[in-house]
């Protein structure tokens, strides 16, 4: 069951996905031509994914080997000419500039996508590969950043890293609280104080 409240969740259903209608479409020409107007079989338009998500499981009478009323096409950030990119130099994409939610709609996309299964399984396989390479980066820098300005940096980190990020900028910080003693010092309980002053009251003389 998803989190209705899971911000990446939100986001991610709203990032737009290139489509191709299986069929014509009455009454939604305002998606591309702002009319009330039917949509022709083989339109292609961009649509939010939580739309196409939607549209792609319904399949209003349309022989079975065409799928839904629309078709999901691969996103060209997804293309294994762009993975291979991302695979030689994880660490300088910036994939924020592409698609923000850029793992978590990959994953959602795949089953989409009218992939062969050893196809679908390499994309997988790639956004976590991909993920697990940024991140080494995404922790270096987090823990030695302290003080300095971190907003060119995470410009380009998907929401998902920037989450990570901040988890690890936060740890690095508490560690450095920890080690010079400004973090969790030991207090005397008021209640002690309490009582050590109550036990010299009494002890002094009349």
């Amino acid at each position: 069951m998803e989190d209705y409240y899971d911000i990446e969740q939100i986001l991610a259903t709203e990032e737009r996905v290139p489509v191709t209608f299986n069929c014509d479409a009455q009454g939604l020409g305002y998606l591309v031509h702002g009319v009330e107007e039917d949509l022709t079989e083989g339109t292609k338009l961009e649509l939010p994914f939580w739309l196409a998500d939607a549209l792609v499981k319904q399949n209003n009478g349309i022989q079975q080997n065409r799928g839904g009323v629309v078709s999901i096409n691969m996103p060209r950030y997804y293309s294994q000419k762009y993975r291979n990119h991302l695979k030689a130099n994880p660490t300088s994409v910036d994939l924020r500039s592409v698609c923000q939610v850029y793992y978590q709609l990959g994953m959602r996309l795949s089953p989409w996508l009218g992939l062969d299964e050893m196809t679908e399984m390499s994309l997988k396989k790639d956004l976590v590969e991909a993920l697990v390479d940024r991140y080494f980066g995404v922790l270096d820098f987090s823990q030695n950043s302290s003080g300095d300005d971190t907003s060119d940096f995470m410009k380009q980190l998907t929401e998902e890293e920037r989450i990570l990020f901040g988890l690890s900028y936060s740890a690095a910080i508490e560690y450095d609280q920890w080690r010079s003693r400004e973090h969790g010092k030991l207090k005397v309980s008021r209640l002690i104080k309490h009582d050590r002053k109550r036990r010299k009251v009494a002890r002094t003389p009349s």
